[in-house]
């Protein structure tokens, strides 16, 4: 009987920390894709009609705490994303080598780069190789004061995002977790 009612408690406790993770996390975080669906590449590479200007579509875009920015750019590529202050941002005095001059190296071989936007700052981010060709970009983070959540936001065509990931990662969890109760209650009770 001791086994039976571990077994509820353990079952109660994975339910209690999957719906504890549904609210404290928001499941409609906006993922900006830098530079749109022309992704992170330096300005002259994307062809002569692209306009691609990351300060341009730096300030088209809202950011707001919770959101992800993401860096999309091939696998193939010597492309990076280093956050750095806003001295070596603006000057482009990065050596990757260093360590001195970035705060943090969120480069990723995989092609695909997700950075959550966990505090309210502006986040300033370079490739290290491309910086002076305009390969870098300022993202400035608010709280969303006005709206219940930034997915809201799609309803206005910026098409470059995506709520997605967060909300399928969450709807996943849930589903793992009541799959995990299932089997416990089946378990527990085969006659039901």
């Amino acid at each position: 009987m001791a086994g039976v009612k571990r077994s509820v408690v353990v079952a109660g406790a994975l339910f209690f920390l999957a719906v504890l993770h549904s609210t404290l996390f928001p499941c409609f975080a906006t993922d900006h894709i830098v530079g749109a669906n022309r992704g992170w590449q330096p300005p002259a590479n994307a062809g002569p009609d692209a306009h691609l200007n990351y300060t341009v579509w730096a300030a088209s875009q809202k950011f707001y705490l919770g959101d992800l920015v993401s860096f999309h750019y091939p696998e193939n590529m010597q492309y990076s994303v280093f956050q750095v202050n806003f001295s070596v941002y603006t000057n482009c005095t990065i050596s990757m080598w260093s360590g001195h001059d970035w705060i943090y190296n969120w480069t990723n071989k995989g092609g695909r780069t997700v950075i959550p936007l966990n505090k309210t700052m502006v986040y300033y981010f370079v490739d290290a190789s491309h910086c002076n060709e305009g390969m870098k970009v300022a993202v400035n983070v608010t709280k969303n004061v006005t709206e219940g959540t930034s997915l809201s936001k799609e309803s206005k065509g910026q098409s470059d995002k995506s709520s997605a990931p967060m909300y399928t990662y969450t709807l996943s969890l849930l589903i793992v977790v009541q799959a995990i109760l299932f089997v416990c209650v089946q378990m527990l009770y085969p006659g039901l």
